[in-house]
């Protein structure tokens, strides 16, 4: 019994420990070094800290398991732990299936969270504070297909023009790949054709 057990432990942990370098490598960015020399180190040394603490354990604990059965467990906490304070959730951001171009999210004043964001023709839709600076998993799905893979890269901004007195411009940007003529370029010509909604916008505290 003692022995099934172990080996659920260890079992559970070896999963724990490809969950984790699986989210770390999703992760990472760098600019010179590819992430899997940042991920590799950073397993190792978790790794070897696991041992040790695990070796410290069995001889502290009057439990008589094998030693990687604690070092199972010390694995699975750490893994835990890193999953609970590196969480963000998944926004799925739709856009119309013939669209191609840049997208703007600019920053909501409504502080209400939303898992589904709409993207208009003009490639604007609105994103809570929170998931601004925060971050998030983008899905993006354009008509009925995901192509969130397609998206090479994600940008942050801020636009100044007639209105950056009165409102906050603070916005996410990314380009759908495609023939388009959408580009989202002149904040001032958008406001005016009504693409973007200025009472969605954060107002600016102005004396």
């Amino acid at each position: 019994m003692k022995k099934g057990i172990q080996i659920i432990i260890i079992a559970l942990g070896v999963a724990a420990s490809v969950y984790g370098i699986s989210k770390m490598s999703a992760e990472t960015e760098t600019m010179i070094l590819p992430p899997w020399t940042i991920v590799s180190g950073v397993s190792l040394v978790v790794f070897a800290a696991s041992v040790a603490i695990g070796f410290l354990a069995k001889h502290l604990l009057s439990f008589n398991w094998h030693q990687l059965t604690f070092v199972a467990v010390i694995l699975i906490i750490v893994v835990g732990i890193y999953a609970t304070v590196e969480y963000k959730p998944t926004l799925k951001i739709s856009v119309l299936s013939d669209y191609a171009g840049e997208v703007k999210l600019f920053v909501s004043k409504d502080n209400v969270e939303r898992r589904n964001i709409t993207v208009s023709s003009h490639g604007i839709g609105y994103i809570t504070r929170k998931d601004f600076e925060e971050g998030f998993y983008p899905k993006i799905i354009r008509g009925q297909n995901d192509i969130t893979k397609e998206i090479k890269e994600y940008g942050k901004g801020s636009s100044l023009n007639s209105l950056s007195d009165s409102y906050s411009f603070n916005f996410l940007s990314f380009v759908i790949p495609g023939r388009s003529d959408h580009l989202v370029s002149v904040i001032d010509d958008l406001v005016r054709a009504g693409a973007i909604d200025t009472m969605q916008l954060e107002r600016k505290n102005t004396p």
